[in-house]
């Protein structure tokens, strides 16, 4: 099934449903999801959810079984700057040999103009792992244009992860 629906001018949905049995004379199925929802409140905003989910019960299949769930927030406020938050939430099936692991993931992202030719952006990114490892990034980046076809970009980013993973500067 597959459903379009403009709930209101600044709102949509978009869904497709499939589901699988006895695929090859076999007793085996298949299933599939895939959601959207869309909402601007305004001009200067968004946010968005996507669903993703893929289940096969072959067990040749059952490695690419997966679920991934993302939300998503946008505001731009105006010369102030703009704010972007992504929460990102991913389980895949974890019982397979070699397999990574689901995580969940959250972002939040800020630029701003500082003038009419410098620009101001900051990032930080926490992830956690279903393993029980993590990975924290943060970064900063100041541009310039110097002329037309020149410019000049500065960033600095750190990556703190556990364990033996080597961290970054």
């Amino acid at each position: 099934a597959h459903i379009k629906w403009q709930l209101l001018p600044n709102m949509k949905l978009d869904a497709f449903f499939s589901n699988a049995d006895g695929l090859d004379g076999l007793l085996q199925s298949k299933s599939s999801q895939n959601l959207f929802f869309g909402w601007t409140p305004d001009k200067k905003s968004n946010v968005e959810y996507t669903h993703k989910e893929l289940q096969n019960s072959d067990p040749l299949s059952q490695m690419f079984d997966q679920v991934t769930n993302q939300l998503m927030a946008f505001k731009d406020f105006g010369r102030a700057g703009k704010l972007k938050f992504t929460d990102i939430h991913f389980a895949s099936n974890t019982n397979m040999t070699g397999q990574a692991p689901g995580f969940e993931l959250q972002d939040l992202l800020y630029e701003a103009k500082v003038d009419a030719k410098t620009t101001l952006s900051t990032e930080t990114s926490r992830t956690r792992f279903d393993d029980g490892s993590k990975e924290d990034l943060t970064s900063g980046t100041l541009s310039t244009t110097l002329t037309k076809a020149t410019g000049v970009s500065v960033t600095e980013t750190k990556i703190d992860r556990d364990g033996v993973s080597r961290d970054e500067t």
